[in-house]
């Protein structure tokens, strides 16, 4: 059965604990900590599990996503080789994926290789190939075109 509360943090990238009640009180499920422990010892307060979700889910976005920055060929044929690709997509404008194992949440790191320049970014897992290529075109350039 899913959890209806919790004890987090604001602004954390994780829940401290689920909330279960026991003889009335709300308690750690875990650490047993009641209210006020759980306060003092970690700043986490009693919040629904849903908004202690949706308030995660924005700090892990704002601790994670980063922009795509360009990389080397090498570094793009490193990450393919590393782990097995998710999403791997290859048309006659690009080719993207993102690494199968993801950092946090949904967040993965994407790769692109556009027009002989790679790039890599971190975006949610569900970004898809068009909407990573279109990224990477408004992304500036920062090494060298091949020759």
């Amino acid at each position: 059965m899913m959890p209806t509360h919790c004890f987090y943090e604001p602004g954390a990238t994780n829940i401290q604990d689920i909330a279960v009640k026991r003889n009335g009180a709300w308690r750690g499920g875990y650490s047993g900590d009641t209210e006020a422990e759980m306060l003092e010892r970690a700043g986490a307060v009693l919040v629904p599990w849903d908004d202690a979700f949706e308030a995660m889910t924005a700090a892990q976005r704002a601790a994670h996503v980063k922009p795509p920055i360009q990389i080397t060929r090498e570094q793009f044929f490193e990450a393919l080789g590393a782990l097995p690709p998710c999403r791997w997509t290859q048309t006659h404008e690009a080719e993207s994926f993102h690494i199968s194992e993801l950092l946090t949440g949904d967040l993965a790191s994407w790769y692109v290789w556009l027009d002989d320049t790679f790039w890599a970014f971190t975006e949610t897992q569900f970004f898809g190939h068009d909407r990573a290529v279109a990224l990477v075109k408004k992304a500036p350039l920062t090494l060298p075109r091949p020759s």
